[in-house]
């Protein structure tokens, strides 16, 4: 067993990790704990440099903790908790993380995902054959009751993942050595994403990965942007005229109606203490306030955030953010890492258009997988093929 570990576990430890996020969370979350716990063993020095190190992290960890300790919001605690461990984590992964390993760990993401996709068409196919549907039932109904979710928390997220998949492949398809090898491979996982972002059907999902689409094309191969805008725009034309065609769609009013009570609750979550917040997690905590209805989030990443943190906490937040910021200007004006810049810079608008009406980016999974894409700035701009 000792032998297996150091031949087989301790070098591909990350790849592992990688592999299991992609599993349900009673399972990647005991992966990720036993990864976590081992890193903080063997990199207790490293573990120090890095809170040394990134002094205004370390001051936004500490704010957090407080600001949900005096508002006795102790899911917020629990939050702080997991942030801090997936900095340690992530400070050990950009140590181990090199153009090689960052390229096969996003081929774990994409091709991942086929198997992940098939698991959720068996489980629609299940259901609308078990309850006497078609297997057109999700172009069917407005009120589906049955959303692909497949090994992630719920059609949200697994929808968000799709899109990052997607986001992935496209960059992967750039890649001389990757294509030739998988690029059958990246075409499959289109298609089944593509399948599997109807089945959840999320209506915020279709028009984000219109817009990272075209963002990434943009960026890459900027003669055939018209005609993913042109595509984006029928698209969208069909859906206003006839939004029946994806039934969902057709409530689209309910669903702002919604929205736009939740941001309301959210938002008088915020004006009870607008300058510090009220902790991770707030809106959970703090909605019974305002409204019987209960629910996980505000539904919208920028009112969760002014929530949970307050003025003085996206202040420290956009301090942590401000180096990583410039790296990614920088990495826009050199030229031969324009592909690293589509990849890194879709990631982020998706996360910013979907988290218009969600926040999807705020579970385990989604949150992993983009931050293990975004994060090695550095390790990009060697020399690749």
């Amino acid at each position: 067993m000792k032998s297996a570990w150091k031949k087989y576990i301790r070098p591909n430890l990350f790849y592992i990790v990688s592999i299991a996020i992609l599993l349900p969370i009673y399972l990647h979350a005991v992966v990720l704990l036993l990864a976590i716990t081992y890193l903080i063993w063997q990199k207790r020095s490293l573990t120090m440099r890095t809170f040394i190190k990134n002094k205004w992290l370390s001051i936004f960890l500490l704010y957090v903790l407080i600001v949900s300790l005096i508002n006795r919001n102790y899911i917020g605690v629990l939050i702080t908790l997991v942030f801090f461990l997936f900095v340690i984590y992530f400070s050990s992964y950009l140590k181990w993380v090199t153009v090689e390993r960052y390229l096969k760990t996003l081929n774990i993401f994409v091709l991942g995902s086929i198997p992940v996709a098939i698991y959720a068409l068996l489980v629609y196919v299940s259901y609308v054959f078990r309850e006497g549907y078609t297997l057109l039932y999700v172009f069917q109904y407005a009120n589906v009751q049955t959303r692909a979710e497949s090994t992630f928390f719920n059609p949200n997220y697994y929808g968000l993942y799709c899109i990052f998949a997607i986001n992935i492949g496209m960059y992967l398809l750039l890649k001389s050595d990757y294509a030739k090898r998988f690029k059958a491979y990246y075409y499959l996982s289109f298609v089944l994403n593509i399948m599997s972002i109807l089945l959840t059907a999320s209506r915020m999902v279709l028009p984000t990965v219109a817009v990272a689409i075209v963002w990434f094309v943009f960026w890459t191969k900027r003669s055939y942007v018209w005609y993913m805008l042109g595509l984006a725009a029928v698209g969208g034309i069909a859906l206003f005229v006839k939004p029946d065609l994806i039934p969902r769609f057709s409530s689209i009013a309910y669903a702002f109606q919604d929205r736009f009570a939740l941001w309301d609750v959210g938002w008088q979550i915020f004006m009870s203490n607008p300058l510090f917040g009220r902790g991770a997690m707030s809106y959970m905590n703090f909605y019974y306030l305002y409204t019987d209805k209960a629910d996980m989030h505000a539904h919208q990443l920028g009112i969760n955030t002014l929530a949970d943190y307050g003025v003085i906490g996206v202040i420290i937040l956009g301090f942590v953010m401000k180096d990583y910021l410039k790296s990614i200007v920088r990495l826009a004006k050199q030229k031969e890492y324009r592909k690293e810049f589509a990849l890194i810079s879709t990631m982020l608008v998706t996360v910013i258009v979907h988290g218009l009406m969600d926040v999807s980016i705020l579970w385990t999974q989604t949150g992993y997988i983009f931050l293990a894409v975004i994060v090695p700035i550095q390790q990009l701009t060697e020399k690749t093929k």
